[in-house]
C-alpha cells in the first residue's frame, strides 16, 4: 500500500514520487500551452508590456477601468519582459510558476495535516487537474490571487505555536502580507476576511493575532492609496473605479442590460432567485471537475467522525462557497457574481476542495484506527476516490492545445512585406506573433502591413495582399457588442471569387487576393460553401 510504503517525508520514494508528481504537472502545462490568448490576457500583456517600458496607465487606459489596479500581478510579467524581451515565454512563465507552486503549497499543507500520502494526493490531484492546467499558461490574475490569499491562510494554520510569542505573530504579520499582495492581484480577496475574523477568534492571544493581520491589511490599503493620491490626486481611486467598471463592462456582470444574465422588465427578482439559489451553487458544485462535491461530502464526513482537521478544512471551503454565491461584485449595488460562465472566479474554492479530498482519501489508504472507520466508511471513500478520478479524467478531454495556433501558422507563413487584412482582435495577435509587438487600438489603426478590415470593403484590399478571416474572433465581437453595434462585413460570409483558399483550420481562413482581368464584379461565393 502506499500509505505503508512512504512513511514519512524523509523517505526517498517519497521525495522520488513527489518529484515524479510535479514533472507531471509541467509536462501537462507545456503540452496543453495556452499562451498569448485573447480578452483579458491580452489586456494585461499590454498592460505589463507597457509597464516594462516605463509607462503606467491608469486614467489613460483605454481597457477595463480596474485591469491597471492589479499591478501584483501583471508587475511580474513586466520584469520577465523587461529582462528578457517580450516574448509568448515571458508573458506566461509567472502565471506557470504561480500553478506549479500551487501544488507545492498543497502538498505542504496537506501533509501536516493529514500525514505524507495526503501530501502526494494534494498535489497530484492539482497536477492533473484540466482548469489548472489551463489556467497555468494564460494571463488571468484569479489563480494568482487565490494563492496569494491562500498562502497567508496556510501560514495561520501552520503557526506551530499558536499563542503570543514573537514566532507566532510573525506567522500573521506574514500572512497579513500574503492578504494584501491578494488585493493588489485582484479584489475578492476580501471574501477571506471572514474566514480569517473566525479562524484567529477561535485561537489563544487571538486580539494580538488580529491586530498583526489587521495592520498589514491596513499598511497595504494606507500605501496603494496614497501613491493613487500623488498619481490621480484621489485617495479613493481604487474604490472609486470598481463602480464605474462594472458599469463600463455591465455586459459582463448581473445587470439588466447583460445579454447573458439580464432580464426583462420586471424580471429582476426572478433573475436574482435563479442566481442565488440555482445557477450559482450548481456552478459552484460542478466547478473544477466536480471537486467540490467530493469536498463538501469530505468535510461532512470529517465533522461527524468529529476530527477537526476536516472542521477547519470545512470552515474554509463553506466560507468560500456562501461569500463567492452571496457576494456582491459592486460595492454601490448588490451585482452577485457571474459565476455560470467564469470558472475561474471561484478558484479561491480550489485548495480547500482539494485538502479536504486528499486528507478523505489519505484516511482511507492509511485505513486510520484513530477514527475507527466502519465498513460503510471505507466503502463511501472508495466510492468518493473513484468518482474524483472518474471525473477529472471526464474533464481532460475539454484540454485543448493552443487556442490560437492556427493564428502563429499563418504569422510562419507570412513574409514581412505582405499585406494582411484581417478582424481587429485578429489584427492584434498577427501583430504579435509576426512582428512581436503589442500595440493598442491607436498603434493598431496605423500598423502596417497588418489592417483591420471593419472600415473596409472587399474593393478597398488591394490585389496580392492576404486575407483572414477568423470566425471565432468574429463571433466573439459580435456576442460582446451585440448586432446593433458591430455588423460583420460582407465579404466575411460572402468571399469575392478573387479570392484563392489558402489554409484553413479550426475556423481561421487564409485567403490571397488574385488580380482579376476582367472589369465586372466578383463572383460571390457563400461562407458556407468553404465551413
Amino acid at each position: 500500500m502506499l500509505g505503508q510504503t512512504l512513511k514519512g517525508a524523509e523517505a526517498r520514494s517519497h521525495f522520488l514520487a513527489l518529484i515524479a508528481i510535479l514533472l507531471v504537472a509541467i509536462v501537462l502545462r507545456l503540452v496543453f500551452l495556452q499562451g498569448f490568448v485573447q480578452s483579458d490576457p491580452y489586456s494585461y500583456a499590454e498592460l505589463a508590456n507597457d509597464l516594462a517600458q516605463g509607462k503606467l496607465l491608469l486614467n489613460d487606459y483605454n481597457g477595463a477601468l480596474v485591469f491597471p489596479l492589479r499591478i501584483a500581478f501583471y508587475g511580474p510579467v513586466a520584469l520577465f519582459i523587461k529582462l528578457f524581451g517580450l516574448s509568448e515565454w515571458t508573458l506566461v512563465v509567472f502565471p506557470f510558476l504561480i500553478s506549479i507552486a500551487g501544488c507545492v503549497l498543497a502538498y505542504v499543507l496537506a501533509r501536516k495535516l493529514f500525514g505524507a500520502t495526503a501530501g502526494l494526493i494534494a498535489a497530484g490531484l492539482l497536477a492533473i487537474l484540466p482548469t489548472d492546467i489551463a489556467m497555468a499558461s494564460t494571463l488571468f490574475p484569479d489563480p494568482v490571487a487565490a494563492f496569494w490569499a491562500n498562502l497567508g491562510i496556510v501560514l495561520l494554520i501552520l503557526d506551530p505555536d499558536k499563542d503570543g510569542s514573537r514566532q507566532s505573530l510573525l506567522y500573521s504579520l506574514l500572512a497579513g502580507v500574503c492578504f494584501g499582495i491578494s488585493w493588489l492581484n485582484k479584489e475578492t480577496v476580501v471574501y477571506v476576511g471572514p474566514l480569517v475574523l473566525i479562524y484567529l477568534l477561535l485561537r489563544k492571544s487571538s486580539l494580538l493575532h488580529l491586530a498583526c493581520v489587521g495592520a498589514i491589511a491596513f499598511l497595504f490599503l494606507f500605501s496603494e492609496a496614497a501613491f493613487y493620491r500623488a498619481m490621480t490626486g484621489d485617495w479613493l481611486f481604487h474604490f472609486h473605479i470598481v463602480p464605474k467598471n462594472y458599469e463600463q463592462n455591465a455586459v459582463w456582470f448581473f445587470d439588466q442590460s447583460s445579454p447573458y444574465f439580464g432580464w426583462g422588465p420586471g424580471g429582476h427578482a426572478h433573475a436574482l432567485l435563479r442566481r442565488l439559489f440555482i445557477s450559482g451553487p450548481k456552478a459552484e458544485l460542478t466547478a473544477f471537475s466536480k471537486l467540490t462535491v467530493f469536498a463538501l461530502f469530505a468535510a461532512v464526513w470529517g465533522a461527524f467522525c468529529r476530527d477537526r482537521r476536516f472542521v477547519i478544512l470545512g470552515l474554509w471551503l463553506v466560507t468560500q462557497v456562501l461569500f463567492f454565491n452571496f457576494g456582491s461584485s459592486s460595492l454601490t449595488s448588490y451585482r452577485p457574481l457571474p459565476l455560470e460562465y467564469f470558472e475561474r472566479y471561484l478558484y479561491p474554492l480550489l485548495l480547500p476542495s482539494v485538502l479536504l479530498c486528499s486528507g478523505f482519501l489519505a484516511l482511507l489508504y492509511q485505513r486510520s484506527e484513530a477514527l475507527k472507520l466502519a465498513s460503510a466508511g471505507r466503502l463511501g471513500a472508495a466510492v468518493v476516490a473513484i468518482g474524483v478520478l472518474a471525473t477529472i479524467a471526464l474533464s481532460l478531454k475539454d484540454l485543448r492545445p493552443h487556442p490560437l495556433q492556427m493564428i502563429q501558422h499563418v504569422a510562419e507563413r507570412l513574409k514581412p512585406s505582405d499585406v494582411v487584412y484581417t478582424d481587429y482582435y485578429t489584427a492584434q495577435f498577427l501583430v504579435f506573433f509576426a512582428q512581436n509587438r503589442i500595440l493598442n487600438s491607436d498603434e493598431l489603426a496605423r500598423a502596417k502591413p497588418i489592417i483591420p478590415y471593419e472600415k473596409l470593403s472587399a474593393e478597398d484590399m488591394r490585389p496580392g495582399a492576404y486575407v483572414v478571416i477568423n470566425d471565432r474572433n468574429v463571433d466573439y465581437t459580435v456576442s460582446r457588442q451585440g448586432t446593433t453595434k458591430y455588423q460583420p462585413p460582407e465579404f466575411y460570409t460572402r468571399h469575392p471569387s478573387s479570392w484563392k483558399l489558402i489554409l484553413e483550420e479550426r475556423g481561421v481562413a487564409l485567403f490571397k487576393i488574385e488580380e482579376t482581368n476582367d472589369g465586372s464584379d466578383p463572383k460571390k461565393d457563400d461562407k458556407s460553401d468553404r465551413m
